[in-house]
């Protein structure tokens, strides 16, 4: 579950944070260093800062569940998301229990699509990203 604290990034090679991991994803030769960082719960920060977003925007190679749990206190309206199936379960999370705790909370799941929105279930979801082993921008609206 997200906490306020510390963890550990690895720090990729390739010179961009957008590769670095808190995940452990990266290899040990693409680890240029590895720095403690300070981990804050979103609805914590949010709370701190009187701030409530009507849109989030996640993208966290299969982290995703880690994310939401740092939000059990504040439901965004509007979640844009990757949905990266082998990432997730690469990270031992399981793709269509996710879902199911998105759509639990209140939220319609809808693939991004050539500009267009298409509404799905999780089931469907999971099936078809396992099918085709590709990742989906997805969007989470209450």
């Amino acid at each position: 579950h997200a906490r306020n604290g510390t963890a550990r990034m690895d720090v990729a090679t390739w010179g961009y944070a957008g590769g670095s991991s808190l995940a452990g994803l990266l290899s040990p030769a693409h680890i240029r260093q590895q720095i403690d960082v300070r981990t804050v719960r979103l609805d914590h920060y949010l709370a701190a800062h009187n701030l409530r977003p009507r849109v989030i925007k996640i993208d966290v190679e299969g982290s995703e569940p880690q994310v939401f749990s740092g939000f059990d206190n504040y439901k965004p309206p509007i979640i844009f998301f990757e949905f990266t199936f082998k990432q997730l379960k690469a990270l031992n999370n399981i793709p269509l229990e996710f879902l199911n705790r998105l759509v639990s909370k209140g939220y319609q799941l809808f693939m991004i699509e050539d500009d267009k929105l298409i509404q799905t279930k999780p089931k469907t979801m999971a099936k078809l990203a396992a099918q085709t082993n590709h990742d989906y921008n997805l969007l989470a609206k209450l």
